[in-house]
């Protein structure tokens, strides 16, 4: 959808001016994608770029108005034909002078081109905008995040804001670390449960696949573990900043202040939140793993593995929110949604100045903090499997 000149600017707050992210023309745009855009936009011109978002210049209605005059406008052909190379923009550079700078270049025409200290197109700034400017500023749309040991994390998938990488990293380690925990704690149960003579839950909880004759045993050994790791995640400081991560993105969804009282009042359940992924590979892995080791007659196992992805996209909307709200997040404290609120904050800092061209698939990924949260959790899962291994040399 092309932004209208009645949706929220887009800047931060303070001293900054207020940009709107007015989408750009290629060099191989046509000319009725120009007028669309100009339409849109209610701006004087419209910036061109390349594919890595630098300007090239722009195409104005005036230039339009004088290529239609007198004569039939081919509104397939380029609109690169009329583009021009005048400096119709304004510089931004993240400084102190940028709202004066704006507001100058905004008072002869109304609106003006924005680019950055790199000359990559950042948006549209309105002379309306500058004089009596909107109380809330833009939200960048889609926001994600993840909770840290001890902030919150928000990107849009190209600029970020909050917590470090390495705090990303820590957030991975202690997952992992949680969940190997969990193991732990689940075959100690089961080695104290079979050196009292209860059955052979040790050998089973050591077991990579389910002995024949004791399926359902080794499943419940396995499943136990869930549960363990859901409580510990509860009991740890990042359930708190994962509610507060939460709450200040309902915020933003929602148009609301950025004040720790208003964000208080937002829910702690995020539809984006990946604990809803989660809970749909649970809802496979343990329906698919239940059926094998069940095996009612006639069913095969590639009849399992689709009953378990039905079940898993009929029940994971219902479950992913229940996890949330008792598991994966708790009420956070002052404390953390101030973090909350400083990383949001940061993130409409550094989308100010973002490109304006998407990021590639690997920028995105870094920003999204996946593989900086996986080699993590390889490292907590790894720490915590060697002491199991010490303690287990030590005790034989």
């Amino acid at each position: 959808m092309e932004p209208t000149p009645t949706q929220e600017p887009h800047g931060a707050t303070g001293a900054q001016p207020l940009i709107r992210p007015v989408p750009p023309l290629s060099p191989n745009s046509s000319l009725r994608r120009a007028v669309d855009l100009l339409r849109a936009a209610g701006a004087a011109s419209v910036a061109v770029v390349n594919e890595r978002g630098a300007y090239l210049g722009s195409v104005s209605s005036s230039a339009l108005a004088a290529a239609a005059s007198g004569r039939n406008l081919d509104l397939n052909g380029p609109a690169f034909g009329l583009m021009e190379i005048g400096d119709r923009t304004a510089r931004v550079t993240g400084g102190p002078g940028d709202a004066e700078a704006v507001l100058a270049g905004t008072a002869a025409t109304s609106s003006v081109i924005v680019v950055d200290a790199s000359g990559r197109y950042v948006g549209i700034a309105y002379l309306p905008d500058q004089l009596a400017p909107a109380d809330l500023a833009h939200r960048p749309a889609g926001a994600g995040g993840m909770a840290t040991p001890r902030g919150v994390y928000l990107t849009t998938g190209s600029a970020r804001g909050g917590s470090s990488n390495w705090a990303i990293y820590a957030t991975g380690a202690l997952l992992g670390a949680a969940l190997g925990l969990s193991h732990g704690i689940v075959g100690l149960g089961a080695w104290v449960a079979e050196r009292t003579g209860n059955g052979t839950w040790f050998s089973l909880w050591l077991s990579a696949e389910a002995p024949t004759a004791s399926e359902v045993q080794w499943l419940l050994v396995q499943a136990a573990v869930a549960p363990v790791f859901l409580f510990m995640l509860r009991a740890l400081p990042l359930a708190g900043y994962h509610g507060a991560e939460h709450k200040v993105i309902n915020a933003m969804d929602q148009g609301e202040p950025l004040e720790i009282g208003v964000v208080r009042r937002m829910s702690r359940v995020h539809a984006r939140c990946g604990t809803n992924l989660i809970a749909a590979l649970g809802i496979f892995v343990a329906a698919t793993q239940a059926l094998s080791a069940v095996r009612p007659a006639g069913l095969a196992e590639a009849d399992s593995a689709l009953i378990g992805g039905g079940l898993a996209w009929l029940l994971y909307r219902r479950l992913g929110p229940l996890l949330q709200r008792w598991f994966t997040t708790r009420e956070p404290n002052d404390r953390q949604l101030r973090a909350a609120i400083d990383a949001a904050n940061d993130l409409m800092r550094s989308s100010y100045l973002a490109p304006a061209a998407p990021p590639s698939r690997l920028r995105r990924l870094w920003c999204m903090g996946a593989p900086q949260t996986m080699a993590g959790v390889i490292t907590g899962v790894a720490a915590v499997e060697a002491v199991f291994y010490a303690v287990r040399a030590l005790v034989q």
